[in-house]
């Protein structure tokens, strides 16, 4: 079964919201936190993929729908359909990236605000 870019981009970044919550509560010296961290990084991440696949298909489905069908062969497609390509390109891998490093940073302040030695 094949599966598209930002499918395929967002759902496969899941596994990398834990990984990323865990490591930074270990290198933030809250060791025994690695496993709360890792199940919170979890949630934290399959919330952004929803909300961020919600996004995507919402202003795709908005934009594409109307204003492509209107003129099938024409310049007019082509102009509306080039950003739309670039936005659908871009933005999972944007999402993906902001999504695990804010979730490594903060988690690296909630760590160390729980766990001041």
């Amino acid at each position: 079964m094949a599966v598209n870019h930002a499918d395929g981009m967002l759902f496969g970044s899941v596994v990398m919201y834990p990984i990323a919550a865990g490591n930074a509560a270990f290198t933030a010296g809250a060791r025994w936190m690695t496993l709360p961290f890792f199940a919170g990084g979890l949630v934290v991440g399959i919330s952004l993929v929803i909300a961020s696949r919600f996004v995507l298909y919402s202003v795709l489905g908005r934009v594409v729908t109307p204003g492509m069908m209107e003129d099938k062969n024409g310049w007019q497609a082509w102009i509306i359909a080039v950003p739309l390509m670039l936005f659908y390109l871009a933005y999972p891998i944007a999402i993906t990236c902001a999504g695990i490093y804010m979730t490594y940073n903060g988690s690296q302040w909630a760590a160390q605000a729980l766990w001041s030695p």
